[in-house]
């Protein structure tokens, strides 16, 4: 990965706006970076990016799975699923299947739970 250098600039009256520990952290900076010219070297900041929130298993499913989750949360058996969604009974099984998978639950309780407590 390749360290490219940046400069700061922050004017005085908008250092002398921030809250006491921005304008603290780069009054901090602004010493260290004088302190690194002097002694001829580069001054760098490493700024981590936080880490994306983990997905959960719901953002996995298809759209389809999605709308057979939210029928089985309604209540409909699995011939009414198919019905409501002019699929076969077989079919609507089978996507209740992947979504077990997808969320690794063993019963429809448990997957309902985990589609309403998203």
């Amino acid at each position: 990965m390749e360290v490219r250098p940046f400069t700061i600039h922050v004017p005085n009256d908008v250092l002398a706006s921030l809250g006491s520990s921005a304008g603290a952290l780069v009054r901090e900076w602004r010493a260290k970076r004088q302190m690194a010219d002097a002694a001829g070297n580069r001054f760098y900041v490493k700024i981590d990016r936080p880490a994306p929130p983990p997905k959960s298993g719901l953002d996995h499913l298809t759209a389809r799975e999605n709308q057979v989750l939210h029928s089985l949360s309604l209540g409909y058996t699995y011939k009414e699923i198919a019905d409501t969604l002019k699929i076969s009974p077989d079919t609507a099984r089978n996507h209740i299947r992947h979504i077990y998978e997808k969320l690794r639950v063993n019963s429809k309780t448990e997957e309902v739970l985990a589609y309403v407590g998203r």
